[in-house]
């Protein structure tokens, strides 16, 4: 469904709102495309300096977010105009590139002068908002250097930088929680739960219409085990929805091979069989229905027939 341009009450006149009604005529002249296609577009190329997630879009149209990173934006404005009805020329789309990167720089310039060092002060984190500040003026690279430098820092942790960072820049916050979770040894694993359990502390408007914990469980299903240990440590503090989250995020994100290579090393565990047959069902629920039809198949192939009987039952009730 197109995304309205935001009325006056929502966004007054100033320079944010004129930035999105010069980025909002963009989204016109290309047709309104939808923000998922946009994404997906943006990261086939290689021609554009960096990427946008479909949410960051979404925000950005309703004015619920400043974009922070010029080379965001530039990616998404440079999208609009490669889609334009007016077909413009290299010259003329760097000249439309120019205009909006003008009216960003008065909307960035406005927004920054309006943050008092009380609404700082406000915000009930163990990290300064100067960190991230500091960050807002650096290349991605060395934004993101930064802030993991701050959360190896000696008394401090890592969930109360990310939501200081939600509010302005999301994506690395998120990126930060992924990073987090990148680690093939299974000694880590308290300490990912530990962070599991800080983030779910946090009310669900915190992070704004994302999955932290997604960000940071998903790089456990590359894990030789697929993450069953991760599973375990999870189960023993009694952490379902966690369990829940992970089972999920793997069947969204699996291939026939990878699901029936997750039932194989569950059932190898002791006190997990519940753990299946939750995982079973978020295949038939969440898996593509194309993909989810080869798994059976791939059950049987590894010996797995009731686990196979049970999914296939599944995908035809």
């Amino acid at each position: 469904m197109p995304i309205v341009l935001p009325n006056t009450d929502q966004i007054p006149d100033g320079p944010h709102r004129r930035l999105l009604l010069a980025v909002h005529q963009l989204y016109r002249d290309a047709g309104k495309p939808g923000i998922h296609h946009t994404s997906r577009t943006i990261r086939s190329r290689n021609d554009l300096r960096d990427t946008i997630s479909h949410e960051a879009i979404s925000r950005i149209l309703r004015g619920e977010v400043m974009p922070r990173r010029w080379q965001k934006l530039e990616a998404l404005i440079q999208q609009y105009l490669d889609w334009s009805v007016d077909r413009p020329s290299p010259e003329e789309s760097a000249m439309a590139l120019r205009k909006i990167q003008t009216l960003w720089h008065q909307a960035t310039d406005a927004a920054d002068k309006t943050a008092t060092a009380s609404t700082l002060r406000s915000r009930p984190l163990l990290y300064p908002d100067e960190i991230v500040v500091e960050a807002l003026k650096l290349p991605d690279d060395k934004a993101r250097e930064l802030l993991i430098n701050e959360t190896r820092r000696p008394g401090r942790e890592l969930v109360p930088l990310v939501v200081a960072l939600m509010p302005t820049l999301p994506e690395e916050g998120l990126r930060l929680l992924h990073l987090a979770g990148i680690t093939y040894d299974i000694g880590d694993d308290p300490r990912i739960a530990d962070t599991i359990a800080q983030v779910q502390r946090y009310p669900a408007e915190t992070w704004r219409g994302h999955d932290p914990l997604r960000a940071l469980l998903r790089n456990a299903s590359k894990r030789s085990d697929c993450g069953v240990h991760l599973i375990k440590t999870l189960m023993k503090r009694n952490n379902t929805a966690a369990v829940e989250n992970y089972l999920k995020t793997y069947a969204e994100r699996t291939s026939a091979w990878g699901a029936a290579e997750l039932v194989r090393e569950l059932t190898k565990a002791r006190g997990l069989h519940p753990v299946i047959d939750q995982f079973l069902r978020m295949v038939s629920e969440h898996t593509p229905r194309s993909l989810a039809r080869e798994v059976p198949e791939q059950l049987r192939q590894v010996g797995r027939r009731r686990e196979a009987r049970t999914l296939a039952g599944l995908l035809n009730g």
